[in-house]
């Protein structure tokens, strides 16, 4: 095996290598938190939480609302991006309504002295 080839197949190793941990890594889902038990100390972190959909608003595209469960309720906003990548995976956004219980993966912030979730990667499941 020459200079070249060794070359060649150490690139192609590295880069399968990438692809291999990318997709491990986006397949990682936190463990289900309750609503009730997010505070301050989990901002930046990511979450995975269910609830009913209360209180749901939509402007310019971007959908607002409360995520409650039996322990709590927390804001969650779906930014009209987001919403359109849902409809691109073919899930039928019009079942985003209220009183729908969904799961969902996302970031949790603090907006205007408030804790709230954007969901990321398009993990949200509408279960009913």
């Amino acid at each position: 095996m020459n200079q070249k080839q060794l070359t060649r197949l150490s690139i192609m190793g590295a880069i399968i290598s990438l692809i291999a941990i990318y997709i491990f890594v986006s397949q990682l889902v936190p463990d289900c938190v309750k609503i009730g038990k997010l505070d301050r100390d989990y901002a930046g972190s990511s979450v995975n939480v269910t609830g009913k959909i209360k209180d749901m608003s939509m402007k310019d595209g971007n959908a607002f609302f409360t995520l409650a469960d039996d322990t709590g309720e927390i804001n969650v906003v779906l930014w009209k991006d987001f919403i359109e990548g849902m409809k691109m995976q073919g899930k039928d956004t019009s079942l985003l309504r209220e009183n729908a219980t969904i799961s969902l993966v996302g970031e949790v912030e603090i907006y205007n002295g408030q804790l709230e979730i954007i969901p990321s990667r398009q993990r949200i499941s509408i279960l009913g």
